[in-house]
C-alpha cells in the first residue's frame, strides 16, 4: 500500500517488480516457518476432572526448546504479532499521509479548501484504521498476559480464576477475528471516496456517469475535474473553429 501511494504511477507503468516478488514470497515463508511449533508442539492429552474424563488439545512440550516456546509464548505473540505490527502500521500509514499531503503535481491545481478536507479525511482513515487493529488485537493478549502472570498450576483456586477470564477469552477470540471484515465498515465511515465506491458496487440502479464522477479517484482528484477539463478544452477548440469560419 505504502509503494503504491508513494510510487503509483511507477507501479502502473511495470507492474510487480521482482524485488516486490520476492519479498513477499519471503514473507510468506518465514510465516510458514514460525508457524511449525505451533502445528509440532499441539496434541490431544487425556485427563481426568472431578472423575470424569475428558480430552483436549493443548501445548505439550516433549523437547527443551519447546518448554523454552511455552515458556516465551505469550510473550512471543505480543511483542512479534502485536506490537511490530502495530508499529509497522502506524509508521507506513503516517509516510503515506505525508506523501499524499505534500505531493505537488504541476498538471494538477487543487483548491486550498478541498486540500484540506483531503488532509482530513487521510487522518481519520489511518487513524481509524491503526486504532481498529489494536482494539481488535490486544484483548486476546492481554488475557494470554493475564495467564501468564496470573494462573499457577498448583493454586487449588486456578479454575475460578480460568472460569473469570473465561469471557475475555470469548470476547477477545471474536474481536480478533472480525478484525479483517471490519475495516471496510470503519472506512466506509471515514473515508468519503471509498463510501462512495463502496455504494457504487452495491447499489445497481445508480447511473453509470455518476459511479465515474464519484467512484474514481485520479492522483489526488476525480473523474470529475478531468471530464471538466476535457468539456473546457472541447469548447475552446469548437470557439477557436467557429471564429476561423
Amino acid at each position: 500500500r505504502y509503494r503504491a501511494v508513494a510510487s503509483w504511477s511507477r507501479v502502473q507503468g511495470i507492474g510487480i517488480p521482482m524485488i516486490t516478488a520476492i519479498e513477499i514470497f519471503s514473507i510468506w515463508l518465514l510465516s510458514f516457518i514460525l508457524a511449525i511449533p505451533e502445528a509440532i508442539g499441539f496434541a490431544v492429552v487425556p485427563f481426568r476432572y472431578k472423575d470424569e474424563g475428558y480430552v483436549t488439545c493443548m501445548l505439550k512440550p516433549t523437547n527443551n526448546f519447546m518448554l523454552f516456546y511455552k515458556d516465551a509464548k505469550d510473550w512471543w505473540l505480543f511483542g512479534f504479532y502485536f506490537c511490530m505490527p502495530l508499529a509497522c502500521t502506524a509508521i507506513f500509514y503516517t509516510l503515506m499521509t505525508c506523501e499524499m499531503l505534500n505531493r505537488r503535481n504541476s498538471n494538477l491545481r487543487i483548491a486550498l479548501s478541498e486540500h484540506l478536507k483531503q488532509r482530513r479525511e487521510v487522518a481519520k482513515t489511518v487513524f481509524c484504521l491503526v486504532v481498529i487493529f489494536a482494539l481488535c488485537w490486544f484483548p486476546l493478549h492481554l488475557s494470554r498476559i493475564l495467564k501468564k502472570m496470573v494462573y499457577n498450576e498448583r493454586d487449588p483456586g486456578r479454575c475460578e480464576l480460568l472460569s473469570f477470564l473465561l469471557p475475555l477469552d470469548y470476547i477477545s477470540i471474536n474481536l480478533a477475528t472480525m478484525n479483517s471484515c471490519i475495516n471496510p465498515i470503519a472506512l466506509y465511515f471515514v473515508s468519503k471516496k471509498f463510501k462512495n465506491c463502496f455504494q457504487s458496487c452495491l447499489c445497481c440502479c445508480c447511473s453509470q456517469s455518476k459511479s465515474l464522477v464519484t467512484s474514481v479517484p485520479m492522483n489526488g482528484t476525480s473523474i470529475q475535474w478531468k471530464n471538466q477539463e476535457l468539456n473546457n478544452h472541447n469548447i475552446d477548440r469548437s470557439s477557436h473553429k467557429d471564429s476561423i469560419n
